[in-house]
Formats: C-alpha cells, structure tokens, sequence
C-alpha cells in the first residue's frame, strides 16, 4: 500500500545469505575464537602522553599492581613539579649571593623588579623602612630584599644600611610614641644604635601632649619584675609569640610577669625579635638508597622506592630574646630555633611556619631562663640531630 492511504505495514523480508566465509565454514570447522584483548594495555595507551596526573592517578586505582604502575607513578610526580614551577614564579634570573641579613631604607627608594635602574619598579620603600635583605646581585650594589607579600625585589645598596634586627624591632614599636622615657629605655639597650641620635631627640625635653608629671609604678619588694614588651613583625604584635614568653619566664623563681602600665625604674624589660624566618630545600638521605634498591631489585622495589622524595623542604627559624635589668643595666640576650618539615603539615606553609616560631620563642625563651638563674644552656640542635643521637644510643 502507499504512505498516503490505506493500511501501512512493514513486510517481513527474507534473511539475506550468510557470508561466503560463514557460508563455507558452515559444514567444517568452527572459526577460531577472537584475539583476546589487553585492555590495560590499550587504557595507558591513550594516557601515556597526557598531561593530567588524575589520569595516572585514575589507571593506579584500577590497575594498582599494573605492568605501568611504576610509570604512572613518576609522571605524576613529574607533573606534579611541573604544576609547582607553573605557579612559583622564579625569584631572579640573574646570579645571587645568598642573605639573612635586616636593613634599613636610608631614603626613599623604589623597589625593581631586577638589580637595574632600568628595570620595572616594584614599589616604593620609605626612609626608615626595616627590610630582610635575601641576597646581592654579584658584581653589583643590588640587594635583594622581601617584600611584605613575600616576593622579591631589589634595591641598590647605597640606599640601604644594615642594622641590628632588635634595634629595629624596638625602634618600629616606640618611634610614634609620645612618652620620652620610652626613648630613654632604647637608648639604654642601643646607646651606639642606627636610631640612637633620634631617640636622643625625643628625650631632650617632653613632647607635645606630655604634660602630666609621670608617677612610677608600685612593685612588691623582693620580687624581680619582668616587663613584656610586644613583640612586632611586618607591622604587627605576634601576640602568640608574647604568650609563649610569658609563660616561660614563670619559671623564674621570684618574680612576675607584666605586659601593661608603665615601666618600673627596677623592672627588667623583655624584648624579642625574629632575625631568621625561611624554608630551605635539603636532600633526602632515604633517597639515594632507594635508587640503590631498584638498580639492585629492578621493579621488584619501585613501588615502595618510588614514594621516596628526592628532596625535604625545611623551615628555618630564629629569634632573639633579650632582657634588659634597668636597676643593675645589665642585659642578658639568648636566641632561640625552631625547625619543621613541610612536609609534616601536608604541605601547609603557614602553619609550617607559624610552628618553626612556636618552637623558636620557647627555645630562646628556656635558654634565657637558664642564662638568667646563672646556668649555661646546651647548645641547640637540629630536631635530625637529636633523632639520630637517640637511634645510636
């Protein structure tokens, strides 16, 4: 019938002929069976070449003891250093002599993105400003130095002037300060400081809005005081940081712990300073070994070798604590280190560095503890040292 009237079916056709080949094995031989598939095999190869770790880390969850296991597992480290140079910008081009050192602005000076005057300017540095200098461009007056957001910038070296990181510290906390007697106190723990000639300044007569004739404050008898001054870092108090001396100098038979009010003629003044904060990159020992095991064991070891980084990054810290006996003048200054793996925070770089500090202030502060009861402390060792120490005894 057709599309346009009557009854539309379809009709039932007839089976086409089987194929010659079919047809001639019909009354033989049955055909051999189809080769069988390596679908392993076919699934790296439509990944070998990619550039996504999620896809080697996808064929390690189906095939995790696979022919490609061990392959799959240094392209994902690769890529993963790759995603990392990807994003850490470097910090120079041109060859640096490395640093730890803290300066002071001279004047007001641009910050350049290189150690030329013809390269982009990066900032602005004001006239007292304190810096970490990281470095100096060799073969020229350019350093170095970190930026508040971290990165890197440089600064030629006439217009900068190293300075004690203490001084500095104490000198950014008072230098607004209408009180003179705070200037007094500075000039006592830096009377041949950078900053000595200003603060002279500032003591020579009471500044403006200093009219109140200034009462000292009341002490119990026989009991040392202890005046906790701020400790300031970037333009901020790390109250943490005071927190943990505090806590420390509790340890100080006799004595208290005052952290407001004015400072007493008797008091001893507590200042701290951070003067090293940075990560290092060091070798892994376990690594060399394990490249011995698989030249030794082949593929046998690689899944458990090939876990074995090749490099530990460090952070590095170190702080000065000092206290300064106002009675006696006498001023008894300790430092303090802390060191963690990066690793062992997943990778998290503040919380790294935030607990390098915290092992760094107790540190310093335990030692100065020990300094001021008339002992000596031990001389500080790295978290690797100790641990080897204990394995050999």
């Amino acid at each position: 019938s057709s599309l346009t009237g009557g009854d539309f079916y379809f009709n039932q056709a007839a089976a086409p002929p089987p194929p010659p080949a079919a047809a001639a094995s019909a009354g033989g031989a049955p055909p051999p069976p189809p080769p069988s598939v390596d679908r392993e095999a076919m699934f790296w190869q439509s990944i070998k070449d990619s550039k996504n770790p999620a896809t080697f880390e996808a064929y390690l969850e189906k095939y995790p003891g696979g022919e490609f296991s061990s392959l799959a597992r240094l392209k994902i480290e690769e890529l993963s250093r790759l995603e990392v140079a990807q994003v850490t910008p470097p910090r120079s081009a041109v060859e640096v002599e490395e640093m730890d050192a803290t300066f002071v602005a001279l004047r007001n000076a641009n910050l350049r993105s290189g150690p030329s005057t013809a390269e982009p300017v990066a900032g602005r540095l004001k006239r007292g400003a304190g810096v970490t200098v990281t470095g100096k461009a060799k073969g020229k007056n350019w350093y170095r130095i970190e930026k508040e957001d971290g990165s890197p910038a440089f600064v030629l070296g006439s217009l900068l002037k190293e300075v004690d990181a203490a001084e500095l510290a104490h000198w950014e906390r008072i230098r607004d300060s209408r009180d003179s007697e705070d200037f007094k106190i500075f000039l006592e723990r830096f009377p041949g400081g950078y900053f000595a000639s200003r603060a002279k300044r500032m003591t020579g007569s009471p500044r403006p809005q200093q009219t109140a004739a200034v009462v000292a404050p009341t002490r119990p008898a026989g009991v040392r005081t202890f005046y906790l001054q701020p400790v300031p870092y970037k333009g901020r108090n790390l109250q943490f940081a005071v927190d943990i001396i505090h806590r420390g100098l509790t340890g100080v038979a006799d004595s208290q712990v005052v952290r407001q009010g004015r400072i007493g003629p008797d008091d001893t003044i507590v200042t701290a300073a951070i003067i090293r904060l940075n990560s290092n990159r060091v070798d892994n020992p376990e690594y060399a070994g394990a490249q011995i095991a698989n030249q030794l064991f082949g593929g046998l070891m690689k899944n458990i070798t090939g876990k074995i980084p090749q490099f530990f990054t460090n952070i590095d810290s170190e702080v000065l604590i000092s206290a300064k006996d106002r009675k006696s003048g006498l001023t008894t200054t300790e430092t303090g280190h802390g060191r963690v793996k990066l690793k062992d925070h997943d990778g998290d770089t503040n919380a790294a560095f935030r607990q390098a500090l915290d092992l760094a202030f107790a540190n310093g502060t335990s030692r100065l503890v020990i300094r001021l009861a008339g002992g000596v402390p031990p001389p500080w060792q790295p978290p690797d040292e100790v641990h080897k120490k204990k394995k050999h005894n």
